[in-house]
């Protein structure tokens, strides 16, 4: 089996982990656990024999480079994903501003013109009601048409006609775009979806690595180290040394 029908075949697997077993990169940066991997993978060369003999499968080991690749294709999917829908989600939200103000205008308007007529007041309200996209998006139009069908009596009341054109067009815009996002969040959800189907298939395999590692090399810290992530070292180490800063702080005594 050829490189590109292998990484295709391993697709497949990852997109088979079910939901209840996917993992999400937590504590350590998906890049950041990519390198770590690799490194782990070269480090255990050495320990061959001995983790063998403890019964590891060392195909499981075997296999690391390619889960590794995996999930760096998949975070690189995922991460043009995000850039992309905030663009659109950008859009999205300066447009819905905008029409949120242009509805409120126009129901106020029509209130002022139609006031003291309780029946029409009532479907101006109607009309002018939900906060929901599809809410905004149809009630603009609803809005339109009620305008529409009282043109003449608008047009006599000095009703400014063009906000009913200008709430047709807005509605069909806010249309698009709400189209697009629904459609963007749904890509950008079965990208993360994948990235993380990815990532659980890598941390399977290290996990084992290194359950297996801490077991046979037990009072080797020379060796155990390299099983360990040196970013999660650091972290604690500066977390330690801020808690204990803080510490100091509370413990030195008050200028009276």
């Amino acid at each position: 089996m050829n490189q590109i029908d292998y990484l295709a075949q391993k697709i497949e697997v990852i997109k088979a982990i079910p939901d209840d077993k996917i993992q999400s990169p937590v504590s350590v940066p998906v890049k950041v656990y990519i390198q770590e991997a690799e490194y782990m993978y070269k480090w255990c060369q050495p320990d061959k024999e001995m983790l063998m003999a403890n019964h590891l499968d060392w195909s499981l080991v075997e296999d690391i480079p390619a889960r590794v690749r995996i999930l760096r294709d998949m975070q690189s999917l995922w991460a043009v994903s995000d850039s992309t829908d905030a663009e659109i989600e950008k859009q999205w939200e300066a447009k819905h501003d905008e029409a949120v103000k242009l509805r409120k205008h126009i129901v106020r308007s029509l209130k002022f013109v139609f006031n003291g007529n309780k029946p029409m007041i009532t479907k101006i309200r109607k009309h002018g009601k939900g906060s929901s996209a599809n809410a905004l998006i149809q009630s603009l139009n609803d809005l339109s048409a009620f305008g529409m069908e009282h043109k003449d009596f608008l047009t006599s009341q000095h009703f400014n006609i063009s906000l009913l054109d200008t709430a047709a067009e807005m509605s069909d815009i806010l249309g698009d775009l709400n189209s697009s996002v629904k459609v963007k969040r749904g890509y950008y959800s079965g990208s993360r979806k994948i990235r993380d189907q990815a990532y659980t298939h890598l941390k399977e395999a290290i996990d084992e690595l290194k359950r297996h590692a801490e077991y046979v090399l037990v009072g080797r810290e020379d060796r155990l180290k390299g099983y360990a992530s040196e970013y999660n070292r650091k972290r604690y180490f500066k977390m330690k040394q801020k808690n204990k800063a803080a510490e100091d702080q509370q413990d030195s005594p008050k200028e009276e």
